[in-house]
């Protein structure tokens, strides 16, 4: 958590201008990939488990959809 938190705080050096973003995270940076498959994982998969699996009607059909 400690090197997400650094790497979400990071500045930005543009020739010779220097920035901070308030929110979200550096484009091109190292953590926004691995902050997306978080995110993929806890939001989509769950939600995919929770409320698309139990309504199709084979096991089977549910399994190789989000594998």
């Amino acid at each position: 958590m400690r090197l997400v938190g650094k790497c979400l705080h990071v500045g930005v050096l543009d020739g010779q201008e220097f920035s901070k973003p308030d929110q979200g995270t550096v484009q091109g940076s190292i953590i926004s990939p691995i902050l997306g498959n978080i995110y993929l994982h806890h939001v989509l998969d769950r939600w995919f488990e929770r409320e698309v699996r139990p309504k199709l009607s084979f096991s089977r059909a549910a399994d190789s959809i989000r594998r």
